[in-house]
């Protein structure tokens, strides 16, 4: 039976300088001694068997709703562990300052800094552009200014994108359609304007579409519809007019389960067309300004819970078929 490697001293003293740069009143890294294996006994720490590097290092807050983390600023010495794939301090209260540290970080894939203030960090787009193996991006809440515009992406591989809750103000910028490979995308509660961009459609592997709680506006572009591997669909809380999608689309079947579109301004008529989302389970129109009756495609939907129709100026009679229904909310219409 081969022996693990241990932890190599490079990375075991960059860690340590690491550990000396955090407030750490919890004493939550007090495993991390210098005359332990880094390896096989600091806390949140993972190698690779063979050769003892640094992989993968676990320091995201465990309760939202505890005191226990960190505070300071990330020491740049952490890029001297040039071999971390995955690095989480998300959910803690330390501040960023430079990020140009993670540049010497070439194989990162996982980088969560969710809750780590980076005011100070106005160039932080520039830097992520320099981590060409980044798979998953977490940096919600982070304060972050603006989200500039990229002449060229080099994080291609890009699978899961969270920038919600920060402080974006502009329009959605047109380098976000180019990331192909997106599975998640989440810029909810900015302020993001302007309208959706129609290359949104190119993000054809999709799953997860969170864009709720912006300023968004105009109408949904027809691309829309060619999400077909789109399950979750939120752009609650935004100014998005005119009616809802009737356009056609290249899905020969639609994957989506849950639609969120309430308090926006859309108008007209639920269009029958909301029947082919055969597999619907929730379905939220809350005070739109959307008019006449409620299609009987709708009743067709044999997996749909949950319907709020609630404050808009619909009428007529309600299909026998909705009698299935765990939670249907009409109040406040004709």
């Amino acid at each position: 039976m081969s022996m693990r490697a241990l932890c190599l001293e490079s990375e075991k003293q960059a860690l340590l300088i690491f550990k000396q740069g955090l407030k750490d009143p919890w004493e939550l890294l007090s495993s991390w001694e210098v005359e332990h294996d880094c390896c096989k006994h600091w806390a949140g720490v993972v190698c690779d068997n063979t050769t003892g590097h640094v992989l993968e290092l676990h320091l995201r807050k465990q309760f939202e709703d505890t005191l226990r983390g960190f505070g300071g600023t990330i020491p740049h010495q952490l890029g001297n562990v040039s071999t971390l794939r995955f690095l989480s301090l998300g959910g803690n209260g330390v501040k960023g300052g430079s990020l140009q540290w993670l540049p010497h970080l070439p194989h990162l894939e996982h980088l969560d800094l969710s809750g780590v203030n980076l005011t100070k960090s106005p160039d932080w787009l520039q830097v992520i552009n320099k981590l060409p193996s980044l798979v998953e991006l977490h940096l919600a809440g982070c304060n972050l200014p603006n989200i500039p515009p990229l002449p060229s992406v080099n994080f291609t591989s890009l699978v899961v994108l969270d920038l919600s809750s920060n402080l974006f103000s502009s329009v959605m910028p047109g380098w976000i359609c180019n990331l192909t490979s997106l599975v998640t995308l989440n810029l909810s509660d900015n302020e993001l304007e302007g309208e959706l961009p129609n290359t949104i459609g190119n993000l054809a592997s999709v799953v997860t579409l969170d864009l709720s709680v912006n300023k968004l506006g105009g109408r949904l572009p027809n691309s829309i519809g060619n999400l077909c591997n789109l399950r979750y669909f939120d752009l609650s809380n935004n100014t998005i007019g005119g009616e809802l999608f009737k356009s056609s689309s290249k899905c020969s079947s639609y994957a989506l389960e849950r639609l969120f579109l309430q308090e926006n301004q859309l108008s007209g008529e639920i269009p029958n067309e909301l029947g082919q989302f055969e597999n619907l389970r929730e379905l939220d129109l809350e005070n739109n300004l959307l008019g006449g009756p409620i299609p009987g495609t709708i009743g067709r939907l044999k997996y749909l819970e949950t319907l709020s129709l609630a404050g808009n100026q619909l009428n007529g009679t309600l299909p026998e078929s909705l009698g299935h229904l765990s939670k249907l909310l009409l109040n406040e219409n004709v």
